[in-house]
């Protein structure tokens, strides 16, 4: 199945869920927004939130300035 994540196709298994599909991107930033569809989604909603075909998934970082 495929999905998008931050603008690049992946390939994934059906049913997987967010959090499941975090852990096989790798190494995250500390601090970092998941929006799916366009929705920010909730931290306690990633392992019961499933992919299906066509998401879009954008991980979003925080940068500090000054």
């Amino acid at each position: 199945m495929k999905i998008i994540f931050n603008g690049n196709p992946f390939e994934i298994s059906e049913g997987i869920s967010v959090a499941d599909f975090l852990k096989s991107v790798g190494e995250l930033p500390k601090l970092f927004v998941i929006e799916l569809n366009e929705k920010i989604l909730y931290k306690e909603d990633y392992e019961t939130v499933r992919l299906h075909e066509g998401d879009e998934i954008e991980l979003v970082t925080f940068t500090g300035g000054g």
